[in-house]
């Protein structure tokens, strides 16, 4: 799902015995119960399809960085024409937020030339 640009959801559940008003991580952390999954797709905008298009045009490299998952995001790449970053298998170079956390400085040089897309970034 996630390779065809849908966002992604798991729900699942867990039955807790005691009467409590807070639930915190670690009681979620295991004895969950997959319920299953849902799916929705969120269309690039064709305004989007066109900046890029326009930018690229110009000369501009277009990166994208999202929190989405690697697999939505390339898929989202693709509909909004990303051309930079493909390797020789048309496979758009993509790299996550935790790994750009364990790059040296001259790797992450390498890595914002090289990619199109950065996915699972947070803020930080």
């Amino acid at each position: 799902m996630a390779k065809n640009g849908l966002r992604v959801l798991a729900f699942a559940k867990k039955v807790f015995s005691n009467a409590s008003d807070r639930i915190g991580h670690d009681d979620v952390k295991d004895g969950l119960v997959l319920l299953g999954l849902q799916a929705m797709i969120d269309p690039p905008r064709q305004e989007v399809i066109r900046a890029v298009k326009r930018c690229q045009d110009a000369g501009i490299r277009v990166k994208m960085i999202t929190g989405d998952h690697v697999l939505t995001a390339v898929a989202i790449a693709r509909q909004i024409g990303l051309q930079d970053g493909y390797d020789a298998n048309d496979k758009i170079f993509a790299v996550t937020g935790k790994e750009l956390e364990h790059l040296t400085d001259k790797e992450w040089i390498e890595v914002a030339q090289r990619s199109a897309v950065f996915a699972r970034v947070v803020p930080e």
